[in-house]
């Protein structure tokens, strides 16, 4: 059989040989002697004790040693241990028959292992997969493992982590590859989550060397609470908890050398995040998705190309942790999808730091890219952390709810963060529909004093910039328009400068229907200042609006009662290129330049203190059109809280200088008292139209309201020895003069002549403002003179409507005699103006009137009464102008000196013959009972034809003319004497006929009075030469009954003139 099967029979005869082989082992193998030396083995290669059951053989599964337990204690440098009930060990039977242990498979049941406390020392992954080359362990099995963590708090009774663990782990050589699954329960207090661990490890050919090898893991957990995780690791401060569970999938696969693709799959159940510090409501987390290439490479570790999505965001990159020259290094490079940024609402920390972040109304930030190669942050690290980052950030879609400018929508930045340094490039907005750009820059803003810059442009609302200006409405202020607006802050913290550039010429402005600025003007604000922790100062600021340039500078505490001070300086500003935007100004015809400096400053928002000085040149207004326009008026205004007041203002009425002292008592009632002096006043200046004539030594008190005008009282002198005090009113509106003047002295014919208008000066334009004009002055003078003509207690009342001054009614006295006068001035024809008197005088002194008024030689006394009408044209040319009449009598008086008389008595050759005791005129004069006339004025020729005196001696009557331009006389003389007619019988013979006949004719004298009233020529004339109509008013004067004798010149003889006197008549 043999021979015939060598083969078979080889083999029959090596099975023999190896069960006689196994026999012998079995007959000569000792169990206790292999316990001792596996657990010399095991502590050795473990470093630790190692204590093994009770040894037996089994061959259930295979020939195997069963112990019945296996301890692995801790050392003091090595804590942690590991129990098992059974420990089943197959042995490789080759090795063993040559002396070398090694175990195809270990199985472990119901194995305990137990890890030091979170923090201590940790199992080195290199040294396990060096154990099981070191043990040559092939295969290993757990049946109902268990692992524990020890607690420190709790020694002795650790915290169970996973339990019911079955695992299996083939094919643990070098450079092979280890089977991997395993299963159980992972425990979180008294809740536990399935889980599941399956896969393969490829074992490089130095099993220490963990990194080489290459793994293909899988990994599920299913329904575990984070809560008792996050008590074990994290301090009990209730600063982060969970509710809810999560299932978790992942894969690792690859090597750490070269890279592993790390991948996580997390889904919340009902899974919410307690950030009680950050957050008032819990925070869902429902989906996570972690993937990236895990890498280790010379102590460094780098997770590349991850991508880590939590709900809707997403953050792509790599990271790397590194260790060079003993410090912990960071490399990182990340994306990110936008982040929405309403959820900073609600970041308590970040609405407790800036309670504004609740107006935010959406937005997202994106990290554009994000790239760090420096040291790990942490205490004293981080300026050189964030010195290393590299950044680029996009801000889109924010909008935010303002209460002032308004609705801020659609901004949108770019950002950029690089060496330490954040740059906003393009920052776009929408602010209240207008649109906003700005860009900025931070530098290194971990350091004190950091430095920073802002720009900002947008276009703001007049009408909303002016309500947030000035909280309380400015009454009648009205502002509209578009503001683009320019901000600059630079600097640090500490001490911001500040530019503010608004432009202005897209507004219009009004207020209250005095100041205007059309829409279109160009304007311009800016303002230079600085930001400090203890004020906000404006160094600079102007409003430039041509022609008006206002400069600003002040300052505002920004702590305790936070005083504030504002100080602004209006450079000249010509107010006749103000006047079309200040309708007022123009109402005014203001010229000339003001410059004001005026300063406020209060507390806690409120206005203590404000004042200041306006300074005039040659200032100029036009208050009313009844007197002149106040020009060139230099000096200051001194301007308080509520009042102003300015001393020694020099200015001109016209051409008229003055010197003026004025206040305003009360803004809130605005009205300006003056008190004004003046040497020397044209009268055109203020209500005549005289431009000869002054008003001297001005000196009053004067009102201006925006009603009119008001004297309290203006004392004033004329050159004619007039003076006045005036009191009264000049209303703007319905222009209306009201005064009440009185006066010491008052000469009527200077005050007539104040309203006389230049010579030749055409009429005055029938304007309407002119044409309203109206005036009434009651007037009052306690002594005076007319003319010549000396008075008392003159009253009257002066009035001016439509072009016509009137003094109606006029009233004086003059001794005993009183006079009741009307004067009317017609300026409506032009210049000189037509003049007209007229009144009645009663029991006047005649001497008062002829010898005083009218000039003229010799004396009258008697008592006078009359009525008289004169009118012409004032001035020069009164006389060629000239009409009007008299009507008197004088009663009881006496002729003096009068030469005309003498004269003719000097003609009486019958005074020597009929002792009529003709009187002397240079001595006690005629005597004479009535004096009556009417006489007639036509263009400056005074006639009579019923001249009158009644004396005892002789009745005189008087026909004829005076020419007042050429002096001359032109004049019949009829005298009658009254002596006895016997007498004259006596010595005439022919005196019986003249008495003869029935009419009984009386003898009548004529006399024929020529020449210049200095040296008149008197001539007796015979009847025959007298007109038959100087005949007829001689015998109605003289009341002759019948025929006069034709002839009587016998009675008279020619003696010569004597030669003229200097006097006139």
């Amino acid at each position: 059989m043999f021979r015939r099967h060598p083969t078979l029979a080889f083999y029959f005869l090596l099975l023999l040989f190896a069960a006689g082989a196994a026999a012998i082992f079995i007959a000569t193998f000792d169990l206790d002697h292999y316990r001792r030396q596996l657990e010399e083995t095991l502590a050795a290669t473990l470093e630790r004790p190692v204590t093994l059951g009770q040894a037996r053989l089994s061959f259930d599964q295979g020939a195997a040693l069963d112990f019945s337990r296996i301890d692995i204690g801790p050392t003091a440098d090595r804590p942690g241990s590991l129990t098992a009930a059974h420990l089943l060990v197959k042995p490789d039977l080759r090795e063993a028959l040559q002396g070398r242990l090694t175990f195809n498979e270990i199985v472990l049941s119901e194995p305990r292992l137990t890890l030091p406390p979170f923090g201590g020392a940790q199992i080195d992954p290199a040294a396990i997969l060096a154990l099981f080359d070191q043990l040559r362990i092939h295969a290993l099995s757990l049946r109902n493992g268990a692992l524990l963590q020890e607690e420190p708090d709790r020694q002795g009774h650790p915290l169970l982590l996973l339990s019911g663990v079955e695992a299996a782990l083939s094919g643990v050589r070098p450079g092979g590859t280890v089977e991997l699954e395993s299963s159980g329960s992972h425990w979180q207090g008294d809740q536990s989550a399935p889980f599941g661990l399956r896969g393969n490890l490829t074992l490089g050919a130095d099993p220490r060397r963990w990194e080489d090898a290459r793994v293909d893991l899988a990994l599920t957990l299913e329904h575990l609470p984070p809560q008792p995780l996050l008590e074990r690791f994290l301090p009990a401060d209730g600063s982060l908890s969970t509710s809810g569970a999560f299932s978790l999938n992942g894969t690792v696969r690859g090597m750490l050398d070269s890279g592993l693709d790390l991948r996580l799959e997390l889904s919340g159940e009902e899974l919410r995040l307690h950030l009680p510090q950050l957050y008032e409501t819990p925070l869902p987390v429902k989906r996570l998705h972690l993937a990236g290439i895990l890498g280790y490479a010379k102590e460094s570790w780098s997770f590349k190309t991850f991508t880590l999505r939590i709900d809707d965001l997403e953050v792509n990159g790599s990271l790397g942790l590194s260790v060079r020259d003993g410090e912990s290094r960071l490399a990182a490079s990340l994306k990110s999808s936008p982040l929405p940024l309403l959820g900073l609402r609600d970041l308590r920390p970040l609405r407790e730091a800036w309670p504004a972040v609740e107006r935010l109304t959406g937005g997202s930030l994106q990290i554009l890219s994000l790239e760090i190669d420096g040291p790990m942050p942490g205490p004293g690290r981080m300026p050189a952390f964030l010195d290393a980052l590299k950044a680029r950030l996009r801000l889109k879609d924010l909008g935010a709810r303002l209460d002032w400018p308004g609705e801020l929508s659609d901004l949108a930045a770019e950002l950029s963060w690089q060496e330490g340094q954040l740059q906003v490039e393009t920052g776009t907005a929408r602010l209240k529909e207008e649109p906003l750009n700005f860009s900025g820059m931070v530098e290194k803003p971990w350091e004190e004093n950091f430095p920073l810059h802002l720009e900002a442009k947008t276009l703001l609302s007049a009408t909303e910039l002016l309500a947030k200006l000035s909280p309380r409405p400015v009454p009648g202020l009205t502002l509209f328009g578009p503001v683009p607006l320019r901000l600059n802050l630079a600097g640090v913290p500490e001490q911001l400068q500040i530019e503010l550039a608004a432009d202005l010429t897209r507004v219009g402005a009004a207020y209250r229907g005095q100041v205007e600025k059309p829409m279109g003007q160009p304007a311009t604000l800016s303002l230079q200042g600085e930001i400090t922790p203890e004020s906000l100062q404006v160094k600079a600021g102007q409003l430039h609006m041509p022609p008006l340039d206002l400069h600003l500078s002040g300052s505002l505490a920004r702590q305790g009662q936070r005083p504030f001070n504002l100080e602004m300086e209006l450079a000249p500003l010509d107010l006749e290129q103000c006047r079309s935007q200040v309708p007022f100004l123009e109402k005014l015809r203001a010229e000339g330049r003001i410059d004001l400096r005026y300063s406020l400053s209060g507390r806690d928002g409120k206005l203590e203190k404000h004042q200041g000085v306006a300074g005039l040149q040659r200032v100029g207004v036009h208050l009313t059109p009844v007197i002149a326009d106040l020009r060139e008026a230099n000096g200051e205004i001194l301007l308080y809280p509520n009042r102003a007041e300015t001393h020694n203002l020099n200015l001109k009425l016209g051409g008229s200088p003055l010197v003026v002292d004025a206040k305003v008592a009360d803004f809130r009632q605005p009205a300006v008292e003056i008190e004004v002096k003046g040497d020397s006043i044209r009268a055109d200046d203020i209500i005549f139209p005289n431009d000869h004539a002054f008003l001297r030594r001005l000196n009053g008190h004067l009102r201006i309201d925006g009603k009119g005008i008001l004297f309290d009282p203006v004392r004033v002198r004329l050159d004619g020895g007039t003076e006045a005090t005036v009191r009264g009113t000049v209303t703007f509106a319905d222009p209306e003069v009201r005064l009440d003047i009185d006066a010491p002295y008052g000469n009527i014919d200077e005050v007539i002549a104040l309203w006389q208008r230049p010579e030749g000066a055409p009429p005055e334009p029938p304007t309407e403002e002119h044409g309203k004009t109206r005036l009434l002055i009651t007037a009052a003078a306690h002594r005076g003179q007319l003319g010549n003509l000396h008075f008392q207690e003159a009253r009257g009342e002066i009035s001016l409507r439509d072009g016509m001054l009137a003094i109606f009614p006029l009233s004086f006295r003059s001794g005993e005699g009183r006079c009741e006068g009307h004067v009317a001035v017609d300026s409506s024809l032009g210049s000189p103006p037509l003049l007209k008197i007229s009144g009645h005088l009663d029991n006047f002194d005649a001497s008062a009137i002829y010898h005083e008024m009218l000039r003229r030689k010799g004396l009258v006394s008697g008592v006078l009464q009359g009525d008289f009408y004169l009118e012409g044209r004032a001035g020069k040319s009164f006389l060629e102008t000239s009409t009007g009449g008299v009507a008197f009598t004088v009663k009881e008086g006496v002729l003096r000196k009068f030469q005309i008389l003498a004269k003719v008595f000097s003609l009486f050759n019958v005074s020597q013959i009929l002792s009529l005791n003709l009187p002397d005129m240079d001595t006690e004069g005629m005597p004479f009972s009535l004096v009556r006339a009417s006489v007639k004025l036509d263009q400056g020729i005074l006639a009579t034809e019923d001249l009158f005196i009644d004396s005892t001696s002789m009745n005189l009557s008087l026909v004829g003319s005076l020419n007042l331009h050429t002096e001359t006389l032109d004049m019949v003389l009829g005298v009658k004497p009254l002596r006895l007619v016997d007498q004259i019988v006596t010595n005439i013979p022919l005196a019986g006929w003249l008495l003869a006949g029935e009419e009984k004719a009386l003898i009548t004298a004529h006399f024929a009075i020529t020449g210049k009233t200095d040296a008149p020529q008197v001539m007796v004339v015979p009847v025959t030469s007298v007109s038959e109509k100087v005949l007829g008013i001689f015998k109605r004067v003289f009341g002759l009954p019948g025929k006069v004798v034709s002839d009587v010149g016998e009675l008279f003889k020619s003696s010569p003139s004597p030669p003229p006197e200097p006097q006139r008549d």
